[in-house]
């Protein structure tokens, strides 16, 4: 009897075993919840194994490093139960350095290389900027020499290059392009200029004679850094005259702006100087002071923010805008949310992102104006 009893026990053991169901893990968690900052990542991509469902599979994205707790909800069992996540917001991108693998300066320069070089980082406003090796602005040689940058999260750019002190040869070119050729060339797109006050008094006349189909008028620019807006002293004249003739018109203003708040007033005082007048082509932003990056303490991101600000104002109020930008910058520095504006000065350009125009040369000669000017290619 006792024998029977006890395998009766065993049995009833190894039954209850066997039908013993598998407990559901709700989900597992990567094995790091790092995410970079300035970068958009859904809620859902921090789960290795995600076996419910999310209320809401929202996106994150974090302006500022450190630890950053998540509530969210899941539904399990037709239950909804509220956790909490906590991710490390995180920053491993490196610095920008825009300086090739040369550089030749007149001797006697006197310029910081720290601060003329230009470099930034993504996040930091002031990245560790140095150079390692010696030089002399005053002896005439080469100098090899390596441009270190280092942001606050330890993430470190450098760039080798040959530092040429020498006598620089200011000799004047008489070199220009013609208009008429890059017109033929371009017979396919709309051609066209882009003036300011150093173009002096223009004959749009003779302008639409040429064969112009556009220009770009600097509407005005800001007298340097945390200085007041001022009107180009041609702009009127040059809108009013191209309006008359029947030349399709675009603006561009020449910005110094170091805030999203100074860049949305210039926005604004641009607004008021085109709004009487016949826009056709985008208003463009132009910053291009990048010899003073370095000192004005601006993270790349910030810098952007900037540019998208002023923009952004200008396309609230019902106009096209476009973003003006030499190649390298616009590859390194900025990052376009707007239709392009190209300058390169090059037969083919290798800027391998979209772009609306391209100011193809500096050095441009057409009927109509005297001295050089910008000459354009609009691609729409």
């Amino acid at each position: 009897m006792k024998k029977l009893l006890i395998s009766l026990l065993v049995l009833f053991v190894l039954t209850g075993c066997s039908k013993k169901e598998t407990v559901k893990i709700p989900y597992i968690l990567n094995d790091t919840l790092n995410v970079e900052v300035y970068t958009e990542v859904k809620l859902s991509s921090l789960f290795k194994e995600l076996n419910v469902e999310l209320e809401d599979d929202f996106t994150i994205y974090e302006t500022i490093l450190g630890e950053k707790e998540y509530s969210f909800k899941y539904k399990d069992n037709n239950k909804i139960i509220e956790d909490k996540i906590t991710i490390n917001v995180v920053d491993t991108t490196k610095p920008i350095i825009m300086q090739g693998k040369n550089l030749t300066v007149d001797v006697g320069y006197s310029k910081k290389l720290e601060s003329v070089l230009m470099s930034g980082d993504n996040y930091d406003s002031k990245p560790e900027r140095k150079i390692i090796g010696d030089y002399n602005f005053n002896k005439i040689g080469d100098y090899e020499l390596e441009y270190q940058v280092k942001d606050s999260s330890g993430n470190i750019a450098t760039q080798n290059f040959t530092l040429h002190v020498k006598k620089i040869d200011n000799t004047y070119s008489n070199n220009y392009t013609d208009f008429n050729e890059i017109k033929e060339k371009y017979s396919n797109n709309k051609v066209g200029i882009d003036v300011s006050t150093w173009q002096g008094n223009i004959n749009f006349e003779k302008l639409k004679q040429s064969g112009v189909d556009f220009v770009m008028i600097r509407v005005g620019t800001q007298l340097g850094f945390n200085k007041d807006s001022v009107l180009d002293n041609k702009f009127l004249q040059n809108i009013k005259r191209a309006n008359e003739v029947g030349i399709k018109a675009g603006i561009y203003y020449y910005s110094y702006a170091t805030s999203k708040e100074e860049a949305k007033k210039q926005a604004n005082w641009v607004y008021e100087q085109i709004k009487d007048y016949k826009i056709d082509l985008p208003v463009a932003f132009d910053w291009e002071s990048f010899s003073y990056f370095n000192d004005l303490n601006l993270s790349l991101h910030d810098f952007n923010e900037i540019a998208y600000t002023f923009l952004d104002t200008l396309k609230e109020k019902g106009y096209n805008v476009y973003l003006y930008g030499s190649r390298n910058y616009l590859k390194e520095v900025f990052e376009p949310k707007h239709d392009v504006w190209l300058a390169h000065y090059t037969k083919e350009t290798d800027y391998d992102e979209d772009y609306k125009m391209w100011q193809i040369t500096n050095d441009g000669k057409v009927n109509g104006i005297y001295g050089y000017v910008d000459i354009d290619i609009l691609y729409e």
